[in-house]
């Protein structure tokens, strides 16, 4: 029989607010694990939609900047009339490409700053685990220690 069964002692009592204290732990990092996987599979469709519409905006940047270029090409045979009614076609096409062009950026952003936080978040889940691994030990140790 352990003697800590009829001798109650503050280790005993000390090891069961660890058990108490890991088994929480675990919990958490469970759940926390769990929370994180759904977490990472959104943030992959995440990053896979704002891949998906980086490459539409460059794409369509390209074409409003090819609109643009025939825009000019066409208007350069008409008389002065149409020229100056193309010089501002030109401006304002130019401007929607730059628009475009800062979306695609702030997005890729976006898609970076998402990636570092799931990062952090695995970094988290990883000492969870190294928590409940050290109170696993101190377990042990404690029933060896009353036995």
């Amino acid at each position: 029989m352990p003697f800590g069964k009829f001798f109650p002692s503050p280790l005993s009592d000390l090891a069961v607010q660890v058990a108490g204290a890991s088994a929480e732990t675990y919990s958490l990092a469970s759940q926390t694990e769990s929370e994180l996987r759904q977490q990472r599979g959104e943030t992959d469709m995440t990053a896979t939609a704002v891949t998906q519409m980086t490459a539409l905006i460059s794409e369509v940047a390209g074409r409003v900047q090819h609109t643009a270029e025939e825009a000019t090409t066409a208007n350069a045979l008409a008389d002065d009339g149409d020229r100056v009614a193309a010089s501002s076609h030109e401006a304002a096409a130019e401007e929607q490409a730059h628009v475009a062009e800062d979306i695609a950026r702030q997005v890729t952003c976006i898609a970076v700053t998402t990636d570092s936080n799931v990062s952090k978040a695995d970094l988290t889940m990883q000492r969870g685990r190294d928590l409940e691994c050290a109170a696993n030990g101190l377990r042990a140790l404690v029933e060896r220690f009353n036995r």
